[in-house]
């Protein structure tokens, strides 16, 4: 049940990071579908 508290929590921080990281680039829509289901995740 913890690790469930971890997921919903780092979840966003993850996805925001991969967006800052890797959304520098012209529109990439894996980007996109990787940060949305993160955040649909948490």
């Amino acid at each position: 049940m913890e690790k469930y508290v971890y997921i919903a929590l780092f979840a966003p921080l993850v996805g925001s990071l991969f967006a800052a990281i890797f959304g520098a680039t012209p529109k990439k829509l894996f980007v996109g579908i990787v940060t949305s289901g993160l955040l649909f995740t948490s």
